[in-house]
């Protein structure tokens, strides 16, 4: 089960939200590519890596040849696609210890120092809470309030959009149901990489010496072909000039 730990700090000057998890594989540094890059780049970088270590151009090292195509190849089936690669996307924000650390928002502010929690509000000083909040948008993230929370803003709840999160989520989300939809994409992952190891198995010792073998029996008898060409050739040249020269 993924757990998700939530550390909100919120101290004077000083405002940070960080999430540590379990890390997970990072295909945008196995095809070389940055986060933000875009389909164009993702393509070039899958066929130019997927050239280089074919294991049919990497003869004599082919077992790793064989074994980092099948991770480039497993990091272009997620990121080559566009809802495959927002589920991931999703997933290793909030599971990546790396990555969550650059979610860290710092705002200074020259405000008196206030601290907020979710269990303790100073509601008259709310619409200073709502002030500071919009300084520091950049990024909008869930958490949960209690309900006088929503009578400040007349008994309605509110919903935040983020930017590393599913629009439209509910600021009231049951926690299981954060569970639930972090292990079905954890999953769902899990799934493309079975059908890509069942798609590009990485062969074994023995297929590969298997393999090499034939592959030499089969030049050896092209080489052996040719010679006999050669030699019927000759065979008849000298046939003709005997003939034709006595």
């Amino acid at each position: 089960m993924i757990r998700r730990r939530l550390v909100l700090m919120a101290t004077g000057p000083t405002c940070c939200r960080q999430f540590a998890t379990e890390p997970v594989v990072d295909y945008y540094a196995v095809l070389g590519v940055k986060p933000g890059a875009s389909a164009k780049e993702i393509k070039a970088a899958f066929y130019s890596l997927s050239k280089k270590y074919h294991p049919d151009r990497n003869r004599d090292n082919q077992a790793e040849a064989a074994s980092k195509f099948h991770q480039v190849s497993l990091a272009y089936e997620v990121l080559g696609s566009d809802e495959k690669r927002k589920m991931y996307d999703m997933t290793r924000i909030r599971t990546s210890p790396d990555i969550s650390s650059a979610y860290v928002r710092r705002t200074t502010t020259s405000a008196p120092t206030k601290q907020y929690t979710d269990m303790d509000i100073d509601y008259k000083s709310f619409e200073h809470f709502q002030r500071l909040n919009r300084q520091r948008k950049t990024y909008h993230s869930r958490f949960d309030m209690p309900e006088e929370f929503y009578a400040e803003l007349g008994g309605k709840r509110r919903e935040f959009k983020s930017t590393y999160e599913p629009p439209a989520s509910s600021i009231h989300k049951d926690s299981r149901a954060r569970e639930r939809e972090e292990q079905e994409l954890l999953r769902e992952i899990q799934r493309e990489q079975e059908r890509l190891q069942a798609k590009y198995p990485i062969p074994t010792f023995e297929q590969m010496m298997r393999e090499k073998r034939r592959k030499q029996e089969e030049e050896n008898r092209k080489q052996v072909a040719g010679a006999l060409g050669l030699a019927t050739a000759a065979a008849a040249i000298i046939y003709i000039v005997r003939k034709f020269f006595r």
